[in-house]
This record gives C-alpha cells, structure tokens and sequence, in this order.
C-alpha cells in the first residue's frame, strides 16, 4: 500500500480533492479530452528542470502550451526527517515554481495516472496546463552513488521499490510506464538530460535521457522530436540567457529554493543565465545513445555528484 505522506494530507481532501497548499478548498480542474501542442519534459530529479531545461520550460507555459514534467527519481537523499520527508519538500518546491512560472495561485488537484498497470502520483495545476509527475524512485546520492535508475538500466531483473510504498519497477516495467504516459500525453516534444554524460554529470541524468530515449525509440527510430539539455557542465559555458527570460528563470528557482532544505545561500546562481542544449531527434530519424557509462561511475572520488553538481556547497542532487 502507498505510503500516506504529509505532503497527500496537505493537498487533498476526501470531500474536495482539489486544494491549496494551505488546505483551502477551490473548483475543480476541467480535464480537456485531447492534448494539443503539448510538452514532456523527464527531469532525474526536482530542480534539474528548473536549473537546466529552463527558461524554455517557462516559454512554454507562458506561451500557452501544455506542459508534463516526469521526475524519474525522487531526489532523496540522507535527510533527518527521512528520505521521503525530504522528497516531499521538493515536491512542494517544484508545485511552487510552476505555479510561478505559469503566474496563477499555488492550487493544484492530485490526480493520480494509471499507467502499466501503476499508480503514477501526479498533480494538475488549477488555472493552467500543467501537470507534475513524480516516481519516487530512489536516487543515486551520498549514501548511494550508483541509485536505483542505473541499476534498472544494467540489470534487467532489478527490482526498484519507489520510497513512497508505490508499486514497484523493472527495466521493463519503467518503460513501459514512460510509453504510456508518452501515449496519454501525444506531446509534440520531449525533452531529456544528456543520455551520454560523463563523470562531470550526475549518473541519474544520463540514466533518465536513456529509459526516455528507449521508450520513445523502441526500435532505434526517433517516434517524437526529442531534445537533450546539458546539466552540470553549462556551469562552465558562457552566459547565453539574459533580460526577461533571465529574470523569470530566477524567480522561478527562487520560489522553489525554501522548500529545498540542503541549498544554501547562492547555490546554482551560476547558471541562472544560462541554458544549452545538444541534439535535437527529429521524427523518424536514427538515434543513437553513443557512450554508455559503466555501473558505478558517479562514484568517481575526484567529482562525487553530490559535491560537483554545484558551486557553493554541499548537498542533495542538482
């Protein structure tokens, strides 16, 4: 049985499901029929698409497309109060930021999707379109530097328990659930992180851009356009962002910062004004993932994720 989180208990109620964060009852979202000029974006953990698929994830919203973002882990990591107690937090962080992006109050209705024969948490924002999706699964960190999502990926018959208590993944099962919701949501666009990262990259962000590339490439043939985005090393590219697009990017993250309690003061400032991008997979062309990174990688003592993901201190995952 799912576990029953504090964040479940702040955002629903049994006689009105759709609720603000401070537990104030508001009208129901209209769910359209259709998907039209939609967009997925697969994020490894909360915040990397604030930091790195951002501001073109605001442009969207504020352009009036549809937008999905999957986060394929949870993003725990070591935490007093525990590891769901942290991802939780995060959670809130990021149902904070797209309701700033999108310039509407902070009320979203949990709206759970059923997917390869799973319940996928998910929330919808009241006055726009926009739905968060999040996995639970365990995130490669300090305690951990290989993670659940590069075991599901070299190991077939890995099983990965979700920390929420939701119902569990296999290689197979994981993309399974990422085509469907592909299906579900008939998005004009995905977007990834980089599937061929190095050690100067976390080892879920490559991860992640493999299961989507997989589930949207079955046969090695790209089915939607697809786009890569750069992470950690856009900390070491020039600055390419700037003016509105700059000033909604940092007022977007900001409003996510409180909620995430392992930032300190300037973390990931440094790439407020910046965004790259590397290939773009048009609709019926070849794909190719390129390097493949070993089990283990982000082990590397010389740039430990959770060290190297930022310039300012130490901390969860980027």
């Amino acid at each position: 049985m799912r576990l029953r989180s504090s964040l479940m208990a702040t955002l629903m109620l049994v006689t009105a499901p759709l609720v603000t964060l401070a537990g104030m009852p508001t009208v129901p979202v209209a769910r359209s029929a259709e998907t039209k000029n939609a967009v997925v974006n697969f994020s490894a953990h909360p915040d990397d698409d604030l930091l790195f698929m951002n501001p073109d994830i605001v442009a969207d919203i504020q352009g009036g497309k549809e937008v999905w973002t999957v986060y394929l882990t949870a993003g725990d990591v070591p935490f007093p109060a525990g590891p769901l107690n942290y991802a939780n937090h995060r959670v809130e962080g990021e149902l904070a930021a797209y309701a700033r992006a999108a310039g509407v109050p902070n009320v979203w209705e949990y709206d759970p999707l059923f997917l390869s024969g799973r319940e996928v948490s998910s929330y919808v924002l009241a006055d726009a379109a926009v739905r968060l999706v999040f996995t639970y699964i365990h995130a490669a960190g300090p305690d951990d530097w290989t993670g659940d999502l590069e075991r599901l990926w070299q190991d077939y018959s890995f099983v990965s328990y979700p920390i929420d208590g939701g119902d569990p993944y296999t290689h197979e099962s994981l993309v399974e659930m990422i085509a469907e919701l592909l299906h579900e949501a008939q998005p004009q666009l995905i977007r990834t992180q980089d599937p061929d990262a190095e050690t100067e990259d976390h080892i879920d962000h490559a991860g992640g851009a493999l299961f989507v590339a997989e589930a949207d490439s079955p046969d090695g043939i790209t089915a939607i356009r697809r786009v890569e985005y750069y992470s950690y090393p856009i900390q070491e590219m020039e600055p390419n962002v700037t003016g509105y697009l700059k000033d909604e990017k940092t007022a977007v993250w900001y409003e996510y910062r409180p909620y995430d309690d392992q930032l300190v003061e300037g973390d990931w400032d440094n790439v407020m004004d910046r965004q790259y991008t590397i290939r773009t997979f048009e609709p019926g062309t070849p794909w190719f993932p390129g390097k493949k990174l070993p089990t283990g990688r982000a082990a590397n003592p010389d740039h430990p994720p959770a060290e190297h993901h930022r310039q300012g201190g130490p901390g969860g995952q980027g």
